[in-house]
């Protein structure tokens, strides 16, 4: 997959794009996608092996089966509403990508598994919703 054309922040070719959704127009559908906002702080999109900087109000759109991953970079934690449809049980994937490893953000072999990869992060804690207007 590559890159997508972006005009008017409106995709024109298929492929992965990251766009600022304050321009962007709010219509777009394929079975399988993920999309990601991001709503406040900053990170690195990492995907297929090229590398982004992100900020409030940038989207990322992934066509199925686009390896992707987001590290926050910035000196506060970063806030990323992600929307995605997982049309097969067990389809999501860590991808090996020597970028991701970089950023401590990466797997070392696709056998890893999404509890040995969230493990080293301490259990899930709740806590209030962010204030983020």
């Amino acid at each position: 997959m590559t890159e997508a054309r972006v005009e008017d922040g409106v995709p024109t070719t298929a492929g992965w794009f990251v766009t600022n959704a304050r321009g962007a127009r709010w219509m777009h559908h394929e079975a399988g996608q993920e999309d990601f906002l991001v709503l406040r702080g900053e990170g690195i999109l990492i995907i297929e092996g090229c590398e982004r900087a992100l900020k409030a109000w940038d989207l990322v759109h992934c066509p199925p089966r686009t390896p992707h991953t987001i590290v926050a970079s910035g000196a506060e934690p970063a806030l990323i509403l992600a929307v995605g449809a997982r049309k097969e049980k067990g389809s999501a994937r860590y991808p090996v990508d020597a970028a991701a490893l970089r950023h401590g953000a990466g797997v070392p072999d696709t056998s890893t598994s999404a509890t040995d990869v969230y493990a080293g992060f301490g259990e899930p804690r709740p806590g209030p919703a962010p204030n983020i207007l």
